[in-house]
């Protein structure tokens, strides 16, 4: 902020300002430019304050004869003449006029239908067609000329033909259900019809019949559900919105404020374009949740999906049953094991206790002999020696055997025996002695005493064996009541094994049958869907060849049609061309060659029969056609074309135009005589013949004016000019230069008077 030095006197009552500083303000190098600063300083001059002083409006002349265009009256001009963004604004001949009922065209109708309707609209409504006319009927032909003009200008712009189709009401209406007595595509194919004039993508598929195969069904509505429309709903937003709604463009002053606004109309507009969007869409939705296509395809996959279900449960019962059956197999191994070892145990327990008794035996046996053998060297051998040992020793002892035997069994098993003498040597090692020496004698007492303890120990001995044998039988008692309790538990668990098993048998059993059952229905269902599949196929096989057949029977007819045609209006053009050049060769007014084609009798009849023909004889055009249509030759021209004529090229039918006003005027003035001569008796069978063959559907009835005229000529020519007679060529089709002039907005009476100069 500068700071500013004031002082002040007596006489004044302001502060002046005598100094002050600031920063040094560089020089901008850029360009000045935008509606305002152009408003603001090249229109005024570069000063408010002159601007101020002229009046204050921005929007007055400068001096330059320029005027403001950022002015509140000339931006409401521009809007008067534009419109706000989005507004089409037809021209005041159109309003409330349909345009493509103008130009005599569907609404469906592509760009090249609609140009080449337009051009034969021009052909038609062409104020050079209606030259003869009053001049009322001038101006109203002028004025319908006019608006096809403006009408195909609108259509033609694809933007300005899609705000115009979008204008009017539309009947939004779609189906949200399906009563049970509505049939689907009675219901839904009218309004898949209605929508599918916004489509922006064509072809637009259709809703089908019941028949149509389930892929093309599932085209269709994917296509619709990626439905994208190109209708225009700027007239819908105006008429919610207001009229103001929409920024206009026209009147920014910067590319900002430009894009600013057109962003502001694309935010009003994407919020009808989305309801627009959902109002589709959930037609859509409704449509295939009812389609009964739709329907049959889901229980197919929904059948297919349980048959499978159905299949899997079975393998995983069949799977569990499997298991089931190897558990109880692996259960009776290990059963059939456990009894194997429990008898194996016994046998061997039995085996043991036989042994045991057998040594027990021996032993006694040893006893009995009174070797005097130590008892642990004894318990030795007999735990050393085999079954099979003992029972053969047990056997030789039986036959006799002595010690000398006991001792060289002992000596085979490795076990030395020893010989006990006396008591005390018990205790004592047997290493140093030796059972085959002499003892010393022993007293009476000593005998009495030992003998003694000999009976003593065969007592214990017995006694031991005794209690051994009653423990074994306590023991083998108690063994069996064990057995025969756990067979019990056994047996038990066994029934209750049993009766599981035969109730999930049963089980399984229903469950196959069920099985078995749904299988037989769903083959007997298969078959039957087999068979209506065939027939179906059959009929749309049939249908198919049926349609195929007439469709190639029309395609090879309309191409013989069109073969046909081509001939005609070949030889038709080939006429033509023959004509128009015996009209350059005749001296005109061609009044020889009137008077020589009346001289025919079968001219004359046909002219008496116009004449005498009410409907003909009072309308004049009528009549004129017929009595041109009887002179033959090139006075055919003269002959209004009809709308079904045969076309001819460009540069002929030119040619043939200007031919047909100079014959018709020339007619009309008197030029040559049309009248039958007197006394000629009318033929209306002829004369329907000579319009049949002006019109190039016939032939004519007499060729000899014709024949006449290009034999006179033709010498008269060739001799002049020495040259060979030209072949008729074909002229090459051009473009109409009426139709083109017209698109172009080009007046033609330009051209009348350049082709007269030109003559």
């Amino acid at each position: 902020m500068p700071k500013l030095l004031a002082l002040l006197d007596g006489d004044h009552t302001e502060p002046t300002v005598f100094s002050s500083w600031a920063a040094p303000v560089r020089q901008r190098t850029l360009q000045n430019c935008g509606h305002s600063f152009f408003a603001k300083y090249e229109r005024t001059g570069g000063s408010d304050g002159g601007a101020k002083g002229s009046g204050g409006d921005s929007g007055s002349d400068d001096g330059r004869g320029r005027s403001n265009t950022t002015s509140p009256e000339s931006k409401k001009k521009r809007k008067e003449k534009k419109g706000a963004d989005g507004d089409l604004k037809l021209a005041d001949c159109l309003k409330g006029v349909d345009l493509y009922k103008l130009l005599d065209i569907d609404d469906g109708a592509s760009q090249d239908d609609l140009k080449k309707a337009y051009r034969k609209v021009c052909l038609t409504h062409h104020p050079d067609k209606h030259a003869h006319k009053s001049e009322e009927e001038i101006t109203v032909v002028n004025l319908e000329f006019v608006k096809i003009q403006e009408a195909y200008n609108l259509l033609n712009d694809t933007q300005k033909r899609r705000k115009y189709d979008s204008l009017g009401e539309f009947d939004e209406w779609v189906p949200t259900t399906l009563g049970e007595d509505q049939d689907f595509f009675e219901v839904f194919e009218p309004v898949f019809k209605k929508e599918a004039r916004w489509s922006e993508q064509k072809p637009v598929p259709f809703l089908g019949k019941a028949d149509t195969s389930y892929d093309k069904v599932r085209s269709f509505y994917e296509f619709w559900l990626s439905f994208q429309s190109w209708r225009d709903l700027d007239a819908q937003i105006i008429e919610e919105c207001g009229e103001d709604c929409f920024q206009s463009t026209e009147d920014a002053e910067c590319r900002e404020e430009r894009r600013w606004m057109e962003k502001e109309n694309s935010r009003i507009r994407k919020k009808f374009i989305e309801a627009e969007r959902k109002r589709v869409f959930d037609f859509v939705e409704v449509a295939e949740k009812h389609d009964p296509r739709v329907r049959a395809e889901k229980d197919r996959l929904w059948e297919i999906k349980e048959a499978t279900k159905i299949a899997k449960e079975a393998k995983k019962l069949e799977a569990e049953k499997k298991a089931q059956e190897e558990e109880a197999k692996k259960e009776k191994a290990a059963e059939r094991e456990k009894i194997a070892q429990a008898v194996a145990k016994a046998q061997k327990a039995d085996e043991a206790k036989v042994r045991k008794n057998k040594r027990a035996s021996l032993r006694t046996m040893v006893k009995d002999l009174n070797l005097g053998l130590a008892e642990e060297r004894l318990q030795d051998f007999l735990l050393a020696i085999s079954q099979d040992e003992t029972e053969s020793l047990t056997e030789e002892i039986k036959g006799g055997g002595q010690g000398e035997v006991v001792f060289a069994a002992m000596r085979a098993k490795g076990v030395e025996p020893v010989v006990l003498s006396k008591e005390a040597q018990d205790e004592k090692s047997t290493d140093e002695g030796s059972p085959s020496e002499q003892e010393a004698p022993k007293t009476p007492e000593e005998l009495k005493r030992l003998e003694k303890e000999r009976q003593k120990r065969e007592k214990d001995l017995e006694r031991r064996r005794k209690k051994e044998e009653e423990a074994d039988a306590v023991r083998k008692a108690e063994e069996k009541v064990v057995k025969d309790a756990e067979k019990l538990v056994k047996d038990a668990k066994k029934k209750v094994d049993q009766e599981k098993r035969d109730k999930e048998n049963q089980k399984n059993a229903k469950k196959e049958a069920e099985k078995v059952k749904r299988e037989e229905e769903k083959k007997v269902k298969d078959e039957e869907k087999a068979v209506e599949k065939v027939r179906l196929e059959k009929e749309n096989q049939k249908k198919a060849s049926s349609e195929q057949s007439l469709k190639q029977k029309a395609e090879k007819e309309a191409e013989t049609e069109a073969k046909l045609l081509e001939k005609r209006t070949f030889e038709f053009e080939r006429d033509r061309m023959a004509r128009v050049e015996a009209f350059e060769k005749a001296v005109w007014p061609p009044v020889a060659e009137a008077q020589a084609a009346v001289a025919n009798a079968m001219v004359a009849s046909a002219l008496a029969a116009a004449w005498a023909d009410e409907k003909i004889g009072n309308d004049p055009e009528e009549l004129l056609d017929a009595q041109l249509a009887c002179l033959g030759s090139f006075f055919v021209f003269g002959i209004s074309p009809k709308e079904d004529a045969l076309a001819l090229s460009g540069n002929l039918r030119s040619k043939v135009k200007k031919i047909r006003n100079k014959i018709r005027n020339s007619a009309i003035a008197g030029d040559f005589v049309v009248e039958a001569p007197a006394g000629s008796v009318a033929d209306s069978a002829l004369l329907q013949q000579f319009i049949l063959a002006a019109d190039g559907n016939g032939p004519e009835p007499t060729a000899a004016v014709a024949v006449a005229a290009e034999a006179e000529a033709a010498p008269a020519a060739d001799a002049a000019k020495g040259k060979k007679k030209k072949s008729v060529k074909a002229v090459p089709e051009e473009e109409d230069l009426d139709a083109l002039l017209a698109e172009f907005g080009c007046s033609t009476d330009g051209k009348k008077k350049k082709n007269k100069s030109k003559k």
